[in-house]
């Protein structure tokens, strides 16, 4: 059903900050913070975390399952969940069960080897590359300990967000679930923070659809609203956002923004020791937002308070507010490392790929440098690099 923009007359209160910003955000950290002892273990198979996940829930169905009952268990997107199971079936870890009846469609099952590949893969994460299990966490310093009832309350709030999210009945009181969360942190914790976000994300979508704004482009908006006059990079906006530095969203959505009019370049002069005078300085853009997109984005909160009304009478904000604490908590235990002082831990699950990819630019224009200084002495032309700006 299409629904119209409210009026500009209406005077709803603004939704919480932390349902349709914030708290997406926190899953998705949580999510990329849990998943980093898989990695390495994916990018030897040439695999992504999705073709793990869907592998993982259909090993341990027990049972064949429909394409949508396994994307549902996964926590992937129906229309995407196809290319997933053809490589899976190709590889050898999934059959097609042919329907008992004609006029059903064909279900798909996973493989005695399925479960022993992906009990390797959780075991290689817990050995080889660093990854704890809840009773390491556990074992972690008082500030970065998560115990048992901390991991049931975390399980629980996300079930009852995710539920709330997506219209079912939550239950309260003694009928409640307690979460268990029992499996691994890599399996468990990724595959929860996956399931919750993409239900609550579909709620947000809902509400940005009639002012044409996809789920990232409104993150970058909020981002940039959530400190008016403050003008943030696009490195600044990908490591705020919790965007991979490889990823283009960043760029693409504010070329995007800029072409709305609701945001703003700004330019500042940061000069180099070793620029020379027909270098000139260094030129360092930032993006703003402007009065226009402010404005747009309480027109959206307004919009969105009216349409989401019925999860606010589910999950309470003060409840949000505790997911939000756990979700940074448990963030900053897969992540903790022993040795260093608390101020000085690094909770960015991506933050040592912002850190390769800033020495290879920075090796890249030393090499480059000298390179110049090169052909400058031998009196032949230099060479220059062309870049291409979001606002260009």
């Amino acid at each position: 059903m299409n629904m119209a923009p409210p009026d500009a007359g209406e005077h709803i209160a603004p939704a919480p900050v932390l349902f349709d910003f914030e708290l997406p955000d926190a899953l998705r950290r949580a999510r990329y913070a849990a998943l980093q002892p898989l990695v390495p273990a994916l990018r030897a198979r040439g695999w992504t975390e999705p073709k793990l996940m869907l592998l993982r829930a259909l090993a341990r169905a027990g049972e064949p399952l429909t394409q949508g009952e396994a994307a549902a268990r996964a926590g992937l997107n129906f229309r995407s969940v196809r290319v997933h199971i053809d490589a899976l079936v190709a590889e050898g870890y999934l059959v097609w069960v042919p329907p008992a009846q004609r006029g059903f469609y064909p279900k798909i099952a996973a493989r005695d080897i399925a479960r022993r590949h992906t009990n390797l893969i959780a075991r290689d994460a817990l050995l080889k590359h660093g990854g704890r299990d809840w009773a390491q966490l556990a074992a972690l310093p008082a500030e970065a300990r998560i115990t048992e009832p901390m991991r049931r309350r975390l399980f629980a709030l996300t079930g009852k967000l995710r539920r709330a999210a997506a219209g079912e009945p939550v239950l309260e009181g003694t009928n409640a679930p307690d979460g268990d969360g029992g499996d691994d942190p890599a399996f468990a914790l990724t595959l929860e923070t996956r399931r919750t976000r993409m239900a609550l994300v579909a709620r947000v979508a809902r509400a940005l659809r009639p002012y044409g704004f996809s789920e990232a482009q409104w993150r970058i908006l909020r981002i940039l609203a959530w400190q008016p006059g403050l003008g943030w990079t696009v490195e600044g906006l990908g490591r705020r956002g919790c965007f991979h530095f490889a990823n283009s969203a960043v760029t693409r959505t504010l070329f995007i923004l800029h072409e709305r009019d609701l945001i703003r370049r700004s330019a500042i002069l940061r000069p180099k020791p070793y620029r020379t005078d027909w270098h000139g300085p260094q030129r360092l853009f930032r993006a703003e937002i402007k009065r226009a997109g402010l404005d747009m984005v309480s027109r959206i909160e307004v919009f969105q308070a009216k349409l989401c009304s019925d999860l606010f009478e589910r999950l309470r904000g003060d409840e949000m507010a505790e997911l939000d604490a756990l979700l940074g908590r448990v963030t900053l235990a897969l992540l903790w490392r022993d040795g260093v002082a608390p101020e000085d831990q690094d909770v960015h699950p991506l933050a040592r790929e912002y850190e390769r990819f800033d020495a290879y630019v920075a090796a890249a224009a030393r090499a480059l440098e000298f390179h110049n200084r090169i052909l400058r002495e031998n009196g032949l032309p230099i060479r220059t690099r062309t870049v291409t700006h979001w606002w260009e």
